[in-house]
């Protein structure tokens, strides 16, 4: 079975951890490929591995995923790209509320009604 492999980007170690441990990879087609904590990072990360799927928080230090985005889909067409916003703590760790697709990511809907946070998977 090929998975698609996935770049995740978040400056927030802790967010990484839990989408790690709460989603099966690899029984939903993915595979992570790295791990970068801000956009320039992640800009570098993707020359070297090419990810199929980036997945990358909305605002981080020195490049806020928005720009990320941008710059990606200007040096890889065929790049697909999912922005997700998270919540603040809630006391009983991160809520992760939605994902938003953007760049015609025909692998959305894998994503669109994401929760983490013990509610809606």
């Amino acid at each position: 079975m090929n998975l698609y492999s996935v770049l995740l980007v978040d400056d927030e170690e802790e967010v990484y951890s839990v989408i790690m441990k709460k989603l099966d990879w690899e029984a939903m087609g993915f595979r992570i490929a790295g791990y970068a904590r801000n956009g320039v990072e992640a800009l570098e990360m993707a020359e070297e591995i090419q990810p199929d799927v980036v997945m990358t928080d909305i605002k981080m230090p020195y490049m806020d995923g928005l720009t990320l985005s941008k710059k990606l889909k200007e040096l890889y067409q065929k790049i697909k790209i999912i922005i997700f916003i998270k919540k603040k703590f809630n006391g009983s760790g991160i809520s992760i509320t939605y994902c938003l697709c953007c760049f015609n990511c025909h692998i959305a809907h894998r994503f669109s009604c994401l929760f983490i946070d013990g509610n809606r998977w």
